[in-house]
């Protein structure tokens, strides 16, 4: 009876290491899962925001073309053209400054969330030393029930046996005395 009740001990502890790794591969696969998709998301953004000051740049060399073009006739439009163009100039390098910038941002961001990321993975495999750790000491705790619960049947298997000899020497005992004392009831 005590034998079961070790069994299903240790059947318990087994599966609760099982079910402790299951839990800790599904957490590492949605934690993965995160940082892929955070991944994608940023490098998504910042693509999109290239893009866009591509395209703004686009824009303004064309229309810097055609501001020039349509200024040759007149010198007035030439002054305004030459203005404009003056002033796209002095945007632009803003402009790229700031892309620059939210790019920055951007990345920071990301290392900001990786950092996050990681602090959760380390909380994750702490976890799961210390699921191990008491898996082993509980099949450690097993191990040692089990070596004495083996103690105690040899015990009792020696007892038994020895039990067994007093009684046949007994029975060996009383046979010669009624040998001895003839009429001795047994």
């Amino acid at each position: 009876m005590e034998l079961n009740k070790i069994k299903k001990q240790v059947d318990n502890a087994e599966a609760t290491k099982a079910k402790a790794i299951s839990e800790l591969k599904s957490a590492k696969e949605i934690l993965q899962n995160l940082i892929t998709k955070l991944a994608n998301k940023e490098q998504g953004e910042v693509k999109g925001k290239k893009h866009a000051a591509e395209a703004i740049a686009a824009n303004l060399t064309v229309e810097l073309q055609n501001s020039r073009e349509e200024s040759r006739p007149e010198p007035f439009k030439l002054v305004l053209v030459e203005a404009k163009d003056a002033k796209a100039a002095e945007e632009r390098p803003v402009k790229e400054i700031n892309i620059l910038s939210e790019a920055k941002e951007c990345e920071d961001l990301v290392e900001k969330k990786e950092a996050i990321v990681m602090a959760e993975l380390q909380q994750i495999y702490a976890k799961k030393n210390e699921v191990d750790r008491k898996v082993e000491t509980n099949l450690n705790a097993i191990e040692e029930t089990k070596a004495a619960i083996e103690t105690a049947l040899w015990s009792a298997e020696m007892a038994d046996s020895a039990k067994a000899a007093i009684e046949i020497e007994l029975f060996r005992y009383h046979q010669q005395q009624q040998k001895l004392v003839p009429g001795t009831p047994s």
